[in-house]
């Protein structure tokens, strides 16, 4: 993608237009105009730079090659007629017939040409342009004083051809002529001069600047009557206008000439919000600029004009082809060179990345294992969990109740999953049957082993024969495992009975304290008998040692 800034700076208006060019097409970015009584001259050019630098750092317009158009009223356009010769001796051949004609020395001009053809080996035409040098200076000193790079400088009517050529039939104001190619005549006014050029494909019939002012119209019509009286087979068929009043022109040329008169929008397709709303056609010189840059070279370029090429020597031929060839022959070898090494160096640097992360990779692995094996160690038994699921396989408290419950851990072994032993002793309350009573026990331990997590040893009993231990090796299981829950019935059922044997502890101390409290009553009877009992033989012992004798 390439970007310019096509300018066009004449008759009190500075027109510029900011555009990105992607292969052929043109998007405008910016479309900005600012009224300027001073044209680019070699006595100010210095201080205008500065200016449309200013202006360009005030619209945040960033520094892009610079293609410029200039005016017809700085043109001298001449039709030269020369005899066939070679290409190579072509533009020395216009020059001279050219400079035939001029008051200016040759050394004063700058010289360019659009060749309109002829008969195959007979008489040749061409369109000369001709620009003072000091213009083309005028415009190069302008944009280096602004920080700019002057690309093209071009004639105004040029991008107004290829401004109507890319516009025309896109919209119902700006029909094609018919036939399609037929002469056309193109109209431009600005603010002081208009421009008018009489075209046929890509050569121009005429062309001249029109003073702007109440009788345009008149002059208009007068330029198409000299072209009708100098070419009366070449009609014109349509006559386009874009401008300032360019709808007012249209409707008095319309009243006076039989011709189709349209009007026609520069910016037509191209619409962005930062585009004028009005007197749009004035950006049609620049606008075209940006349309013929698109699709190739300019056809006048005033910086780099057609110059005569020199005869090339034969007898060098051969020495040029193996000159080449060699030189070709050694730029393949080491673009080649640098090509393996730009790819040995890439696969290098890919293999010493991906070592680097492969070691990474391996770090990162190594410290998750540490952290996994650190976990596994530390995890262990949910011991909440496991106490819940111990109360609901003990079927009837009433029956077996655990008097204390011991946990130790066991080292991780591959021969056996089990991480805890859990030794549990407890204590066969009245069993319903006589006939077994260790039932309550039996069905501790099947209901243990229905688990599928526990392995429960034999059954220690003590000498009384109601009391037990037992011996239980516990498997590490999640807490997702832990999955039974009591009904709403287990639940009810599990608090009458801590209800019952809460009231039963009660009532059992209230028994003891009664107990303790008969207890404290007997101790101090007791007492009070034997203080009474050695008071009365105390009182006996000093009544006998006072009697005397008879």
């Amino acid at each position: 993608m390439a970007r310019f800034i096509a300018l066009d700076w004449d008759q009190n208006q500075l027109h510029l237009i900011v555009a990105d060019q992607r292969g052929t097409t043109v998007q405008v970015r910016r479309a900005l105009a600012w009224p300027e009584t001073r044209t680019p001259n070699p006595a100010d050019v210095e201080e205008l730079g500065k200016m449309l630098q200013e202006r360009l750092r005030e619209a945040n317009i960033p520094p892009a090659p610079v293609l410029a158009c200039i005016g017809r009223d700085r043109l001298i356009v001449k039709e030269v007629k020369f005899p066939s010769v070679p290409a190579s001796e072509e533009p020395a051949v216009v020059r001279f017939q050219t400079v035939k004609e001029l008051h200016d020395t040759p050394d004063d001009v700058v010289i360019d040409y659009m060749a309109a053809g002829g008969p195959p080996g007979g008489e040749q035409k061409a369109t000369a342009l001709v620009v003072r040098k000091e213009v083309v200076e005028t415009y190069r000193l302008l944009c280096e004083a602004a920080g700019l790079k002057l690309a093209a400088l071009t004639p105004r009517m040029i991008g107004v051809t290829a401004c109507l050529r890319q516009v025309v039939g896109t919209t119902v104001v700006t029909p094609p002529p018919q036939p399609p190619d037929g002469v056309i005549c193109i109209v431009v006014i600005g603010e002081k001069a208009a421009e008018i050029s009489i075209v046929r494909g890509e050569k121009f019939l005429l062309t001249r600047a029109l003073p702007v002012g109440p009788n345009i119209a008149a002059e208009v019509r007068r330029n198409l009557a000299v072209h009708g009286g100098q070419m009366p087979a070449a009609p014109v068929v349509a006559v386009y206008l874009a401008g300032r009043s360019s709808g007012e022109l249209r409707e008095r040329l319309s009243e006076t000439v039989e011709i189709p008169v349209h009007t026609f929008d520069p910016f037509a397709g191209a619409e962005t919000l930062d585009l004028p709303t009005s007197n749009r056609g004035t950006f049609a010189g620049a606008m075209g600029l940006l349309f013929v840059k698109a699709a190739g070279e300019l056809p006048i370029n005033f910086l780099s004009p057609r110059q005569p090429k020199p005869q090339a020597n034969p007898n060098y031929r051969l020495m040029r082809l193996a000159l080449v060839a060699t030189i070709v022959l050694f730029v393949g070898l080491v673009v080649l060179g640098q090509v393996l090494y730009a790819s040995w160096k890439d696969e290098l640097t890919a293999i010493q990345e991906q070592q680097e992360k492969t070691e990474r990779d391996l770090k990162q692995r190594q410290e998750h294992a540490r952290r996994l094996k650190t976990i596994d160690e530390w995890d262990n038994m949910v011991w909440l969990d496991e106490l819940y699921d111990l109360t609901a396989r003990i079927p009837d408290v009433n029956s077996l109740r655990i008097t204390e419950i011991k946990a130790e851990p066991l080292p991780r072994s591959t021969k056996s999953k089990a991480v805890a032993k859990v030794t549990i002793q407890g204590k066969l309350l009245t069993s319903s049957s006589r006939t077994n009573p260790r039932a309550p026990l039996d069905e501790l331990i099947r209901r243990f082993s229905k688990d599928g997590f526990y392995t429960p040893g034999m059954p220690t009993m003590a000498k009384k024969g109601d009391e037990f231990t037992l011996e239980v090796f516990v498997e590490r299981r999640g807490p997702s495992d832990y999955q039974y829950k009591m009904t709403e019935e287990e639940l009810a059922k599990a608090m009458k009975e801590m209800e019952a044997e809460l009231a039963r502890q009660a009532v059992e101390k209230e028994k003891e304290r009664a107990r303790l409290r008969e207890a404290e009553k007997d101790k101090g009877k007791d007492k009070a008998k034997e203080e009474d009992k050695a008071g009365r033989g105390k009182g006996r012992g000093k009544s006998g040692k006072g009697k005397r004798p008879e």
